[in-house]
């Protein structure tokens, strides 16, 4: 009976972790701080901007006063870190208008962190 009890654990212990990694990791986007977010990433090496698909579309909003400039920056992961769909009040296939202004405030202050660092001349 002992030799049984070793893969029967070994098959939980898989079971259960591959469920705890497929979980989706929900965001109150009303009350979260998106501008310390964009910060802290960009302190970790992580200037990837947010989006969502939407369809054959990914929405990237960001502030469009911010002046263009050209950011030459290597991403391993991409450009985008692309969010699960918090659905807007009856269209499940549209972000809420809440999930909207978060990904608009961190990419907007992603976009700043970038231009301050990268983009724009130092001056001396």
């Amino acid at each position: 009976m002992d030799r049984y009890r070793h893969p029967v654990l070994i098959v939980a212990s898989a079971l259960f972790a591959a469920l705890s990694c497929h979980r989706a990791v929900t965001m109150n986007y009303g009350t979260a701080d998106p501008v310390a977010d964009a910060r802290q990433a960009f302190a970790q090496d992580d200037y990837r901007v947010l989006g969502v698909r939407v369809h054959d579309t990914v929405l990237t909003p960001i502030d469009s006063t911010l002046p263009p400039m050209e950011v030459n920056v290597q991403l391993p992961n991409g450009p985008v870190r692309f969010l699960t769909i918090a659905p807007r009040s009856g269209a499940s296939d549209q972000p809420s208008d809440e999930q909207l202004s978060y990904m608009k405030r961190y990419n907007t202050e992603m976009w700043r962190q970038m231009g301050d660092q990268f983009g724009r001349p130092r001056r001396p």
